[in-house]
């Protein structure tokens, strides 16, 4: 998303609460608005948007990788997955592989079905964060505050979107599942400070 009238750019990571962030700033859902910008990484982002990516702010936000794998199953799951947790987290060319319906033919639903790297790779342009702000889905209202703030804007609280339901994250992990995530995801575990934690 950008917003000239704001002067920053966000980074939309899929599942990481972005559209209530875009309904925040933008009062608009980018889905509906350009379907081809909502989830542009860093890199894309600054590629598209060179003219103003120095001067204006740039944010994104980044969530707990277990957390962050169970809301992928579940959206993936409104939309046909038929595999158990354990197989998809287990298994990861079943994230790219597994067929969906074939009513879900638009380019860019395409690759978020199949393409949900870690939020550092997303964030990352050529091994380099470049981003004014980084904030965490544990602390949304108040690093949103902390964005409307750098921006000179107010914060006004939006109801929460497209939130997959679930239990917390824990209640379906096993030792091996903990592990893949905790392997695939090592670059933000690190980089971000995340840990697994039992609720």
């Amino acid at each position: 998303m950008i917003n000239h009238k704001l002067k920053c750019i966000f980074i939309h990571i899929p599942r990481c609460a972005g559209t209530y962030v875009e309904k925040v700033l933008d009062g608009r859902d980018w889905w509906r608005v350009d379907k081809a910008q909502k989830h542009l990484s860093a890199k894309e982002a600054k590629a598209r948007y060179s003219d103003v990516w120095d001067s204006y702010y740039k944010f994104s936000m980044v969530r707990n990788p277990w957390a962050l794998e169970v809301s992928w199953f579940f959206w993936k799951k409104r939309h046909n997955l038929n595999i158990s947790f354990e197989e998809f987290v287990n298994n990861s060319q079943l994230n790219s592989t597994a067929k969906i319906s074939q009513n879900l033919d638009d380019k860019r639903f395409a690759k978020l079905w199949s393409d949900h790297g870690s939020c550092y790779e997303w964030l990352s342009c050529d091994g380099r964060i470049e981003l004014d702000f980084v904030g965490k889905v544990e602390n949304i209202k108040e690093d949103i505050a902390r964005v409307c703030e750098s921006l000179n804007t107010p914060f006004v609280q939006r109801h929460r979107w497209n939130q997959t339901k679930h239990k917390h994250y824990s209640r379906y992990y096993a030792e091996k599942s903990k592990q893949a995530v905790e392997d695939r995801y090592a670059k933000d575990i690190e980089y971000f400070g995340y840990n697994y934690q039992n609720k």
